[in-house]
Formats: structure tokens, sequence, C-alpha cells
């Protein structure tokens, strides 16, 4: 009997312009250890053209026309909630995260990406809710 294929993951990082080389690294550090449960793509606005590098894939980041995708698992802007907002419409089956790479660089090395997707609620309404009001708080100020 043939054991069950395990399940792939599909994951986005998306970088805004205003995200520093030394953020870059950070996140590009965090999406390795998502490798392991699937694809990795990094969108970011300091990319020219699309190339793979280890087991990820980087692309330009164009706020006007997000990437296309068959399916998200997970969507993981740099602090951007316009960028955020702008995803979890894009990708409605997809759980959408802001991420602050700082506080990234301190949970690092306890982070376990199997039990943090495990983590994440079936329902996608706990998630567009506080994305769109931080859009909502942020865009005020």
């Amino acid at each position: 009997m043939n054991a069950p294929s395990p399940t792939l993951h599909n994951f986005l990082f998306m970088l805004p312009a205003s995200t520093t080389g030394a953020e870059q690294e950070i996140i590009v550090n965090l999406a390795r250890r998502l490798t392991s449960l699937g694809y990795v793509y990094i969108a970011s606005a300091h990319e020219g053209t699309m190339v793979d590098r280890e087991d990820i894939r980087f692309m330009p980041l164009h706020e006007d026309m997000l990437p296309s995708f068959g399916a998200l698992t997970g969507v993981f802007v740099v602090r951007d909630a316009g960028i955020a907002a702008a995803a979890q419409d894009h990708y409605p089956a997809a759980h959408v995260l802001m991420i602050d790479p700082a506080r990234v660089e301190e949970d690092l090395p306890e982070y376990e990406p199997e039990q943090v997707i495990a983590a994440w609620p079936a329902s996608k309404t706990l998630w567009s809710r506080p994305i769109r009001e931080t859009a909502k708080v942020l865009t005020a100020a």
C-alpha cells in the first residue's frame, strides 16, 4: 500500500520598496524554513526579473498587479497594510499576515512552520478583519 503524499503548500512573501536589504535577508531566512513544506515565492520591489535561487522563486513586486497563483496557503506582507488588504482580496483562500522583520528575527529560532500552519484557523473571517482595521489605522495617521 502506498503512503499518502504530504500536502504541499504555496507561500508568498511580499516585500515593498520600504523593505531594507537587512530586512530582506531576515525574510529570506524565514522563507527558507518553509521550503520543506512546499513552494516559496518572494515578490520584492527590489527584484528586476524572475529568478530561482536555491529553493525559492524571486520575482518583481508590482503593487498595482499582484502575482497570480492557483492557490496559496499563506501570504506574508512586510509592514504594508494596503498591500495586505489587497492580498486578502486577491487571494481569498490564503491566510494573509502582515509581518515585521524585526519581530521575525526575534522569533526565528523558535519558529516551527508546521506548528504555525496547524494553528491557523479554518475560517478566513478571522484574518480579514484585523488586516482591514490595521489598514484604516495606518492610512489615517
